[in-house]
């Protein structure tokens, strides 16, 4: 059973991020792990959220998403659907922009030397197919539960006492992204 966590961060944002699992099975999760210390131009937030949905996908069933105990079950399932409803989208528009660009960037791979341009295109690509496919899993069996440990959070100050509370309770190394 994967754990997922759907609160606030710093900025008011919402977040979705996932719990660190031992191994990935796929080949690219462990990839984009490996990438994603040296990578910055894809964001750290949304660099992490694209390997929750990417697991998301993976696990297929019980699905389970944590969130502040503060905000009342029906208003919580209409924001995580809405921010689902929005991830989906976008990652459409990305996926089709990287379609249309993908003809372009073949093209520079006449010229000599290594097409960077087109492989990262075709990671992206399958990046992003891979977390629309997580979000549709997520959409469909998502199970929210409220937690206390959230809700004194999102309650109180958002402080580095409390961020250590979440690091106990739960075991996400990335919890550092709320500030961003």
């Amino acid at each position: 059973m994967n754990r997922f966590l759907f609160l606030r961060n710093f900025s008011k944002k919402w977040t979705f991020l996932g719990e660190k699992t031992e191994k990935s099975k796929d080949f690219m999760v462990n990839l984009m792990e490996k990438l994603g210390k040296k990578i910055k131009f894809i964001g750290g937030r949304s660099f992490y959220q694209e390997l929750s949905f990417i697991e998301a996908f993976m696990t297929k069933e019980n699905i389970t998403i944590v969130y502040p105990s503060c905000y009342s079950h029906k208003r919580i399932s209409l924001r995580f659907r809405l921010f689902i409803e929005k991830e989906m989208g976008r990652h459409t528009m990305i996926m089709i922009i990287l379609i249309a660009t993908l003809p372009f960037s073949a093209i520079l791979g006449l010229l000599p030397g290594p097409n960077i341009i087109f492989w990262t295109e075709l990671l992206m690509l399958y990046v992003y197919f891979k977390a629309v496919k997580g979000l549709k899993v997520i959409l469909k069996n998502a199970k929210l539960i409220p937690d206390e440990t959230l809700g004194k959070w999102e309650i109180n100050e958002k402080n580095e006492e409390s961020l250590k509370n979440l690091k106990e309770r739960f075991s996400i190394e990335n919890l550092e992204l709320l500030k961003s």
